[in-house]
């Protein structure tokens, strides 16, 4: 949901909204059932610019290992996916969930 000063009405009482998932145009990856994309989501202004990023997370991606997306300025345009895999941690054959819990501090 979009929000401003007076909260997530616009003027004429309206929300506006945006969804994405793994087939949304910029966001890496593919749709996959089982990935919960989505399963939480997190926003802050992690890069002080004055816009709320969004991080996504999907615990089920890639056979439970999870992942999480970054999508700067909540924009699908440029969003950049993280796992144990790209991060170059430890790949255990067990399910890890990365991305499960997401914080905003």
């Amino acid at each position: 949901l979009y929000g401003g000063a007076q909260g997530l009405l616009d003027a004429g009482g309206a929300a506006r909204s945006v969804a994405w998932n793994q087939d949304t145009p910029g966001v890496p990856g593919v749709a996959e059932a089982g990935d919960t994309f989505g399963a939480a989501v997190a926003s802050g202004d992690g890069n002080a610019d004055g816009v709320p990023d969004v991080t996504v997370g999907s615990p089920g991606e890639n056979a439970s290992l999870g992942a999480a997306w970054l999508l700067r300025s909540g924009s699908a345009g440029g969003s950049t996916a993280f796992s144990p895999r790209t991060l170059g941690l430890p790949d255990l054959s067990t399910a890890q969930k990365y991305g499960k819990p997401l914080s905003s501090r």
